[in-house]
């Protein structure tokens, strides 16, 4: 009776070890595979521009306020043509906090549209210019 005793103890014994060393190997892994998509995420995160331009890539759907601030990085940037996607986006999701975002943006894409025709017409009349005193 006690050799039996003795066989079962030693068999879980080795039930437990291997349990422990199976939860061990799997928690370690779990630790590394996060480690790795922390790492990978940190390289999209060099700059407010590409934080909000990674989120939006996988959330924009359905998050407004990433919308709007996004938005409001890319009209910094003067691109207002972006920056209004992005907005039309935020309202659409919650048309009564960002209907006077998107109305400024709007106005600010407008404007700087304005402004790349003038220049336009301004480098034309500059060429023809050249042309007749040529």
């Amino acid at each position: 009776s006690s050799s039996s005793s003795s066989s079962s103890s030693s068999s879980s014994r080795w039930v437990v070890r291997v349990w422990l060393l199976l939860t061990i190997s799997i928690g370690c892994l779990l630790v590394f595979l996060f480690m790795r998509v922390s790492m990978l995420r940190l390289l999209d995160w060099v700059d407010e521009e590409s934080l909000y331009g990674s989120a939006a890539r996988w959330q924009h759907r359905n998050n407004a306020k990433l919308n709007h601030n996004y938005a409001n990085q890319l009209v910094k940037q003067n691109r207002t043509e972006d920056a209004l996607s992005m907005m039309c986006s935020a309202y659409a999701l919650q048309p009564h906090l960002y209907a006077y975002n998107l109305a400024i943006i709007k106005a600010k894409h407008e404007a700087s549209h304005e402004q790349q025709q003038q220049q336009q017409h301004h480098d034309d009349d500059d060429d023809h210019e050249q042309e007749q005193e040529q």
